[in-house]
């Protein structure tokens, strides 16, 4: 009885009881389920646990702004707490991956508040529960910042057109490999066709040479063998040919009986 009670009590455990920090992430503690964890000295770029849904960070000393891809991989990421972490910016974008909806940066008393961080300021103000952190040169915090930012930084249309013209110029200071290749491919095509209107017009000379000579060598022919033929059967006045040359035309005429016609 002792025996199945103890096996049976194993078997709860195994199957029902959680395993203590099962998802945590490295350098983390974690509740039981592993979706909070608290992670001391911890980069967030090193956290790839994407069970983790709510995550506080201290003394996380990583540099002074937070990267774009530092919370790539907590796709279910919920809210977040910085603490002590030297933290005095963050790139846009840099929740992208994550369904943040809570961020408190409390604490914090040295933050940028210039236009790179309009975007964070927007969000604390219109995220309930989020602690905003204090501005470096002013007393105010960062949420309470989105109206003077505003006023003082260019609009996101002004910028978008900005960065495209900066990248524009930046084309036209640079080498445009596709220009590079459509040039040197027209240039091909102008050069080869030059080539081949060359050997055309090449050919048409040298077949009107050859038609003209073979006209000429033909008329020669024609007209050599007329004058042998009139050299050989002369005419004579009354429109006869005689089959030999005559000592005299006057012989030959009166006496027509010789004569013969063609």
């Amino acid at each position: 009885m002792g025996t199945t009670a103890l096996l049976m009590t194993f078997c709860v455990c195994v199957f029902v009881c959680p395993t203590p920090n099962q998802a945590c992430p490295t350098g983390c503690t974690c509740t039981s389920s592993g979706d909070d964890a608290h992670c001391v000295g911890v980069c967030p770029s090193a956290i790839d646990d994407n069970a983790v849904t709510k995550l506080h960070l201290s003394n996380c000393h990583c540099g002074a702004r937070i990267e774009r891809s530092a919370f790539r991989h907590l796709t279910n990421l919920r809210e977040l707490e910085i603490k002590s972490c030297g933290y005095t910016s963050i790139f846009d974008n840099a929740f992208a991956d994550t369904q943040l909806t809570k961020l408190d940066l409390g604490g914090t008393v040295d933050w940028q508040c210039d236009c790179d961080s309009l975007w964070l300021a927007k969000f604390l103000a219109g995220s309930l529960g989020s602690v905003s952190p204090r501005c470096s040169l002013s007393t105010s915090d960062l949420k309470n910042s989105v109206a003077q930012l505003e006023a003082t930084c260019p609009t996101s249309t002004t910028t978008t057109t900005e960065s495209a013209n900066n990248d524009d110029t930046a084309s036209d200071d640079g080498i445009n490999p596709v220009l590079i290749i459509g040039s040197v491919a027209g240039l091909s095509v102008v050069v080869w066709g030059a080539i081949l209107a060359v050997c055309l017009i090449k050919k048409n000379k040298r077949t009107s040479r050859q038609v003209s000579h073979e006209s000429s060598n033909e008329k020669s022919i024609d007209t050599a063998d007329e004058q042998t033929f009139k050299q050989d059967h002369p005419n004579n006045p009354t429109g006869y040919y005689y089959d030999e040359r005559p000592a005299t035309m006057t012989t030959r005429r009166s006496d027509p009986a010789i004569s013969l016609m063609f």
